[in-house]
């Protein structure tokens, strides 16, 4: 045993943001974003793959654990929604 702990943070920016975040990872190399190799990521403490931001401002992180090739992120916001997605910040 290595020791080595596939631990991944997403930190996220947002200032008033109403919408849902997702995370997608895959274990292929080169391939699309949309491509049906990425599988959904349900973060540690989270109930849901779907993320959902209620009037969100500040930093907000997300652990995940797993060996992936190619991690993407990616949110939609609510059609309410007067705020923004600022940033992520991602570390692996």
């Amino acid at each position: 045993n290595s020791g080595n702990v596939p631990l991944h943070t997403a930190a996220i920016y947002c200032t008033n943001y109403t919408g849902k975040f997702n995370i997608r990872g895959t274990l292929a190399n080169d391939v699309d974003p949309g491509n049906e190799l990425f599988f959904d990521i349900k973060a540690d403490g989270e109930n849901s793959v779907d993320i959902t931001l209620t009037n969100f401002t500040g930093i907000k992180y997300f652990n995940f654990y797993g060996i992936m090739r190619q991690v993407q992120f990616f949110h939609t916001p609510n059609i309410s929604n007067t705020g923004t997605f600022d940033k992520v910040i991602y570390r692996y």
